[in-house]
């Protein structure tokens, strides 16, 4: 029987450490309705994220991930936590908008989380790992920077 060896050896907070011994931070791109986008809109977003491509000349990743969400289940979620005078107004609306939605879109929505992944590359081997990364994070992130496609990067 042949086995498949996991490539992933490690990983810390965005930084992804494989077998191989490369290297790969991972960002997450600002959140996109993309779904409720007309088909300008979206072009405009696709060539955006191309020309981040084109600018970086470095390996790597577009991840779209669909995450699948419940308009009910988020009502409900929202309904306990009102509260005051106006609740029960409150709750009748969002139970309107629920109702509204689930007509127009079905009882579902997707939501696209925008992941992009560059490999990082080692550039000298006496170099310290921090200052490569920190160099390599800094480079990456003002070229996404540029293109406005990347969340609030000042947590790292």
């Amino acid at each position: 029987m042949n086995q498949v060896e996991f490539p992933v050896k490690y990983f810390d907070e965005n930084l992804i450490f494989n077998q191989d011994g490369s290297c790969w931070a991972y960002y997450e791109a600002y959140g996109i309705p993309y779904e409720f986008k007309g088909d300008d809109d979206k072009n405009t977003l696709f060539m955006r994220q191309l020309g981040l491509f084109w600018n970086y000349e470095e390996e790597k990743h577009l991840l779209m991930i669909p995450v699948y969400q419940n308009f009910k289940e988020k009502a409900d979620e929202f309904k306990e936590t009102v509260s005051g005078e106006l609740k029960e107004l409150a709750i009748d609306h969002t139970d309107d908008v629920v109702h509204e939605l689930e007509r127009k879109f079905g009882k579902n929505a997707v939501e696209y989380r925008y992941f992009i992944g560059v490999k990082l590359k080692v550039r000298h081997i006496q170099e310290g790992l921090k200052e490569m990364l920190y160099t390599a994070f800094h480079t990456f992130k003002n070229t996404a920077e540029q293109f406005g496609l990347l969340g609030d990067t000042t947590k790292y």
